[in-house]
């Protein structure tokens, strides 16, 4: 709300290509579908009052009837402009497989059909806009994984710039267009926030050696636990950093690669 209060006109109409994961998804695919910012706020607080309520997992029943409330029975080709990348995860292999749901496919005549398939582009005409929204928040403990395979987008991709960049640039050889990224390319990042940094606590009690490897192996995955929490909901360090140097790489100011976050109290 405040770059579109600087800008003087809707931020979102200026951007050219828009990933998001998890709620962020939610939020790119809500703002795909012509909903204002003010209308995102309202439905994340939606969310906060009738579905993240009581105990986890919450319903996914409740949860699918809200989004398909905002989003409608639209697919992701009815978004023109711009071009979307909203990530999902596949759980029922492993390792656990990224998932992108595009609005978009290469034109036929510059890939096959085999190609397609294997770089996982769907056609966007079957792919609904509230089902790409469940996939990619489908976040374990809170959500069962979507039809028992997509679970959220988190779980490889919480901060999804990278994946879009990588996109950005296949699309585009794919195409076959010579990209050189300008001074007036612009990236600009919207996160919820930055968890603070905790540190683990090493285990120093004098007592038997029996009872302290239980202890300590108890101790160790309590704080692996933690470890991987942080690590999936992570949206700030190496991703970031990846980011900037990736663009810096193709003549993108630093001044130019702009990080919209609040850090979030313990």
């Amino acid at each position: 709300m405040y770059l579109e209060w600087k800008l003087g006109s809707s931020l979102w109409q200026k951007i050219d290509w828009a990933a998001g994961t998890s709620t962020g998804g939610i939020i790119t695919l809500g703002l795909a579908r012509k909903h204002s910012l003010e209308d995102v706020l309202k439905l994340y607080l939606r969310l906060k009052n009738e579905i993240f309520v009581g105990r986890r997992p919450y319903s996914a029943k409740d949860f699918e009837s809200l989004l398909k409330q905002e989003l409608g029975n639209d697919t992701m080709s009815s978004v023109v402009s711009p071009k979307l990348v909203i990530t999902s995860c596949l759980t029922h292999v492993a390792p656990p497989k990224l998932k992108l749901f595009r609005n978009y496919v290469p034109a036929a005549r510059k890939i096959g059909d085999n190609e397609r398939k294997k770089l996982g582009y769907d056609d966007p005409s079957h792919v609904l806009l509230w089902k790409a929204a469940r996939c990619s928040s489908a976040a374990p403990t809170y959500f069962p994984p979507f039809e028992e395979i997509y679970s959220d987008g988190g779980i490889i991709a919480n901060n999804p710039t990278v994946e879009l960049l990588t996109e950005f640039f296949r699309y585009k050889n794919i195409a076959a267009q010579k990209t050189i990224l300008s001074l007036k390319t612009l990236v600009v990042l919207f996160r919820t926030g930055i968890a603070p940094v905790i540190k683990i606590a090493v285990n120093q009690t004098r007592i038997s050696h029996f009872l302290k490897a239980i202890y300590s192996y108890g101790e160790y995955l309590k704080n692996m636990v933690l470890v991987l929490i942080k690590q999936i909901t992570a949206s700030d360090g190496s991703p970031v950093d990846q980011s900037r140097a990736w663009c810096m790489s193709l003549n993108v100011p630093s001044s130019d690669f702009l990080r919209i976050l609040e850090r979030l109290s313990t």
